[in-house]
C-alpha cells in the first residue's frame, strides 16, 4: 500500500469517528425499550403479588366462614342439649324452691337445665329476667327465656319463667314448671291464663355461658 492509500483511509477514518462506535453505543431508542420491558416486568411482578394477597384473602375469609360456622353449630348444639335435659323432667311434680327431679319450681327448673350443662344462672325468676337481651315475641327461638306475672294478672312485676321450645309469637311452645302440674309445655295460644300474663322474652348469651373451645361436636 503506497503513500497516497493510507492518507485516504485515514482522512475517511477521521470523517466519520462516531460510525466505528454505532454498534456499542446505546441510542435512546434501545434505552426506552430496556426501561419498556423493565416496568413490564414489575408490572407483572406487582400483579402477581396482588394476586397472592387476593388468594390469601380468600384463605382468610374462608376460614372466617368456617370459624363462625362451627361457633353456630356448637351454639345449636348446646341450646339442644339445654332443652333436652329439661324436657326429660317433665311429669316432675312441682316444689316451691325445689331444684331437683323430685320436685322443682319454674326458675329451679332453669337453673337445673344450665347447671347440668355446666353453666351457673341466677336461682329466682326476678334475677333470670336481668339476664340478656330482650327480643320481640314474634322473634323467639328455641332457648330463649320468657317471662310471665305471677298468679295477679294485674301485677308488672315478674312472677313465672319458662324456656322457648319452638315456634314463634302465638306459635310459641314452652317448657316450664306449672305450680298446678309440675313440668310441662305449653303452647301459648293455648293457654289463656299465661297469653295474659305474658310479659317478654330474653335471649342469653350462650356463647358467653359456656367455653365453646372445650366442645366437640
Amino acid at each position: 500500500m503506497n503513500l497516497l492509500s493510507i492518507f485516504l483511509l485515514s482522512t475517511l477514518s477521521w470523517s466519520n469517528p462516531d460510525s466505528t462506535l454505532m454498534n456499542s453505543i446505546p441510542t435512546v431508542e434501545n434505552v426506552d425499550t430496556s426501561f419498556s420491558l423493565t416496568e413490564s416486568i414489575l408490572f407483572i411482578s406487582d400483579s402477581s403479588l396482588v394476586s397472592i394477597d387476593s388468594v390469601a384473602l380468600i384463605v382468610d375469609s374462608s376460614m372466617m366462614a368456617s370459624d363462625v360456622h362451627e361457633e353456630c353449630q356448637i351454639k345449636s348444639h348446646l341450646i339442644d342439649s339445654l332443652v333436652l335435659c329439661g324436657t326429660e323432667l317433665v311429669g316432675t311434680p312441682y316444689r316451691y324452691a325445689g331444684n331437683s327431679s323430685k320436685g322443682i319450681d319454674c326458675s329451679g327448673l332453669i337453673h337445673y337445665m344450665f347447671e347440668s350443662m355446666g353453666a351457673e344462672v341466677a336461682r329466682n325468676s326476678r334475677d333470670l329476667s336481668k339476664l340478656g337481651e330482650k327480643i320481640p315475641m314474634d322473634e323467639v327461638s328455641k332457648g330463649d327465656l320468657v317471662f310471665f306475672k305471677g298468679r295477679n294478672s294485674n301485677s308488672k312485676t315478674v312472677g313465672h319463667v319458662a324456656i322457648v321450645v319452638e315456634g314463634a309469637g302465638d306459635e310459641m311452645v314452652f317448657l316450664h314448671a306449672s305450680s298446678s302440674r309440675g313440668v310441662v309445655i305449653d303452647k301459648i295460644s293455648d293457654s289463656n291464663y299465661f297469653k295474659k300474663r305474658l310479659l317478654f322474652a330474653k335471649r342469653l348469651e350462650i356463647e358467653e355461658m359456656f367455653d365453646f373451645t372445650e366442645i366437640n361436636l
